[in-house]
């Protein structure tokens, strides 16, 4: 239970951090404490400080010039049915691979439709509900076998960029809002980790993670696959979650990499009637 709560409780750190600030500035301003400001001052500071070094370490060697495909990933949602705007965002980002969850039967049609004239289905999850999508212009290669089982909610392709045979994972793995799920979120990282090891090749891990790069469990999932996020301005990963209030969201869904590929952050958004913004990454080889 203390696990649970610790590592949700690090999804929102920044949050958590920015509002003691602001509740120690409103002392100062309130009572007149000069300590309530000068702890204030220093909560900014080390949240500053703190974020820019993890970002640092977090991410991978920036993306070169030309080459390379551009990668989408969208939970849809279940009861979504805005199909222009996600045939907007689509027709804006052109994106040449996009992993889609929660893809009900509404959304297999309807990306049916969308997707007819530039795209193909690579692969689909055995639950159905995760897919990648890819431009017909983009070459596949045969998907590997794998000895570990696939999570049903992972759909596995093969790519080539640049002329080299790459893994794309579309993956989704379980909101941890209780203890046990938390626990099988993590089991879900570990047999994403199997599957990048047994293909022995370049990897992208694209989707809904249902964690922020703040929790422990994401950060020793990275450190052990050796995956990393797209480099991207500003002090923080721009967030995903919630859609309709992304100035104090987080970053939960992801366009990971192993060594070897580089990636460029194009953009998180626009809104396509979700509960989640869709994140567009360009990757290519180093």
């Amino acid at each position: 239970m203390a696990g649970w709560l610790i590592d949700n409780g690090f999804n929102f750190l920044p949050q958590i951090v920015a509002g003691l600030a602001g509740l120690f500035a409103l002392v100062a301003i309130l009572a007149r404490r000069a300590w309530a400001l000068v702890i204030a001052a220093a909560l900014v500071v080390a949240l500053t400080t703190g974020l820019v070094l993890t970002k640092r370490d977090l991410v991978s060697a920036p993306g070169g010039e030309g080459g390379g495909v551009r990668v989408m990933t969208a939970n849809l949602l279940f009861s979504n049915r805005d199909t222009a705007a996600v045939a907007a965002a689509l027709r804006s980002l052109k994106p040449d691979l996009v992993a889609v969850q929660e893809r009900d039967r509404f959304w297999v049609g309807a990306l049916g439709d969308l997707l007819a004239d530039d795209y193909r289905l690579v692969s689909e999850s055995a639950s159905g509900t995760t897919a990648l999508y890819g431009k017909t212009a983009v070459p596949i290669c045969a998907t590997p076998t794998f000895r570990s089982s696939v999570p049903d909610r992972v759909a596995a392709g093969c790519v080539e960029i640049d002329g080299r045979p790459t893994l794309v994972l579309a993956v989704h793995a379980p909101r941890p809002t209780r203890p046990l799920e938390g626990a099988e979120r993590t089991a879900t990282f570990i047999r994403y980790r199997a599957l990048i090891a047994e293909a022995g090749l370049l990897a992208i891990v694209a989707g809904d993670h249902n964690a922020s790069p703040l929790s422990p469990a994401f950060r020793r999932y990275l450190g052990e696959t050796g995956l990393s996020l797209p480099r991207e301005p500003g002090l923080w990963f721009a967030a995903t979650w919630p859609s309709r209030l992304p100035q104090i969201g987080i970053r939960i869904d992801h366009v990971l990499t192993t060594p070897g590929l580089s990636t460029r952050f194009v953009a998180t958004g626009p809104q396509i009637g979700s509960n989640h913004l869709p994140l567009t990454v360009d990757v290519g080889v180093r």
